[in-house]
């Protein structure tokens, strides 16, 4: 569907979805964090944020990150040409390795996970096709966004911690911890910084699964109008609620 479907208007152009693909152009044409490089060739857009003279995209940095594979080996197959990909083409890659084959691997977690329910085959045909053509997640599926991407890291902790309460192993909680460690792909949600290492730690291999990427993120800019670079250390809000809820936070 992904693959069907491609909003994109070029005069319009998609300033939401642009600034990402400009950053992972950047990190990987110029190796550097700033956009100012794309945005010379490629032109002028609105979501950008400007640090010390510099443009910088004004989003999550995840979804860029996660692009960077996909545009070295799409520029590796045109002869390491960057004028070789266009937008248009390096978009609708993203799209598709980023936002609609997550979105089709939700769909698959969950028919296998309504199972658990003992649904009938056809119940769970319907309802996780119903997620997948009649939701929200249908147009997340086929845009640039980290929404998908970042469901699909929750999805898929949230399927090892229930096969874990059936077969119990060291292996699923440490994988489900750095799933949902890394599921700030999408938008960020601003909290508090409230929890520190050794709470996670708590929660033994979950919590430990979970440290690598706590608290890491690039520096980024502040949003336009904003002045210098600011680094923004957030805790992942979901995982704030399972250590309220065990009782472990500070």
């Amino acid at each position: 569907m992904t693959i069907w479907f491609f909003p994109f208007f070029p005069n319009l152009g998609s300033p939401n979805e642009l600034t990402r693909l400009y950053l992972t152009r950047a990190i990987v044409d110029d190796g550097s964090f700033s956009i100012d490089g794309p945005v010379s060739r490629y032109g002028h857009i609105t979501d950008l944020a400007k640090a010390d003279g510099r443009l910088y995209s004004d989003k999550a940095p995840g979804i860029s990150l996660a692009g960077l594979p996909v545009y070295i080996v799409a520029k590796a197959l045109v002869g390491w040409d960057a004028a070789g990909i266009s937008n248009s083409s390096l978009l609708r890659l993203m799209r598709i390795f980023l936002a609609g084959l997550p979105t089709a691997a939700i769909v698959v977690l969950l028919f296998f996970l309504l199972g658990r329910l003992e649904l009938s085959r056809n119940r769970r045909l319907f309802l996780a096709g119903a997620y997948g053509l009649g939701t929200i997640a249908f147009p997340y599926g086929v845009l640039l966004f980290g929404h998908q991407l970042a469901t699909l890291c929750l999805v898929g902790a949230f399927s090892l911690i229930e096969r874990n309460n059936r077969r119990p192993t060291w292996l699923a909680p440490l994988l489900a911890g750095c799933l949902l460690g890394h599921d700030d792909l999408a938008p960020r949600i601003r909290i508090p910084y409230k929890y520190h290492y050794r709470d996670l730690l708590r929660l033994g291999p979950l919590g430990y699964g979970h440290c690598p990427p706590y608290g890491q993120h690039p520096i980024v800019p502040g949003r336009a109008g904003e002045p210098g670079p600011i680094i923004e250390v957030r805790v992942n809000q979901r995982l704030g609620f399972v250590l309220d809820l065990l009782g472990v936070g500070p």
